[in-house]
């Protein structure tokens, strides 16, 4: 899913900055009114994955020196990191072009090009040879290839890094279970699970929706998934 904000202009004077209004990113600016492979306005409104929220709070205040950001879209995570962790270096990994070029663009935006870093794929082989350079963060979003990038292999090099994986169970029912085997011994593992939008319309308390009528709440805050998912925060063993 592609979405800009061009195509609902009656809710520009909401977003007209252009700037996330809420959450752990909130202040991060994005270039234009576009996102890529996911919605728009949850990103902006700062509702975007707040399931993750207390999660990816505990990330942003944690002393790492690299970040991999595996399936970064228009880099939300990439960028909203390097704001949240200024001495780290993010590496932001899509196979896409235009995620690439939206996430280059979205860095230079906010002032961190020096520490973002894109590359196209990201394979077992790219974990098991990476220079964490210290403490790691991995955050991935790799559309069911959960099976292939993490394997003994590349876990031998991740014993120093937190995982965030969101899993694709939809697509192949054993990637839960098969990570939770893979890094049982080396990481402790917290499952977080997805709400669906009309659920997500409930738990959503921001003052920006306060005087909206419900239905338009709830094109502000969807993301539109269309099926239950987890995540899963795996923390190396050790912190």
């Amino acid at each position: 899913m592609q979405q800009r904000m061009d195509a609902n202009p009656g809710l520009k004077s909401i977003f007209a900055a252009r700037t996330v209004l809420n959450g752990p990113f909130k202040g991060l600016k994005y270039p234009g009114n576009e996102a890529f492979g996911s919605a728009l306005y949850p990103k902006f409104l700062g509702s975007y994955e707040n399931e993750l929220s207390a999660i990816v709070e505990d990330v942003c205040n944690t002393p790492y020196a690299t970040v991999l950001d595996i399936g970064c879209a228009e880099g939300y995570y990439a960028v909203g990191l390097a704001l949240r962790l200024p001495k780290a270096v993010v590496y932001a990994y899509d196979i896409k072009p235009q995620a690439r070029a939206l996430c280059t663009e979205m860095a230079a935006y906010n002032g961190v090009a020096d520490r973002v870093k894109t590359g196209e794929f990201c394979s077992a082989e790219t974990l098991i040879n990476f220079d964490f350079k210290g403490r790691g963060l991995i955050i991935s979003d790799c559309e069911g290839y959960e099976k292939q990038l993490f394997t003994e292999a590349s876990l031998k090099n991740l014993l120093n890094c937190d995982v965030i994986i969101e899993t694709h169970d939809h697509l192949d029912m054993s990637i839960s279970y098969y990570l939770a085997d893979l890094f049982a011994k080396t990481h402790t593992l917290t499952v977080v699970t997805s709400l669906d939008d009309l659920q997500k319309l409930k738990h959503s308390h921001f003052p920006e929706l306060e005087h909206l009528d419900l239905y338009t709440r709830k094109l502000l805050i969807e993301e539109e998934r269309g099926v239950t998912q987890e995540w899963h925060y795996y923390k190396a063993l050790g912190y």
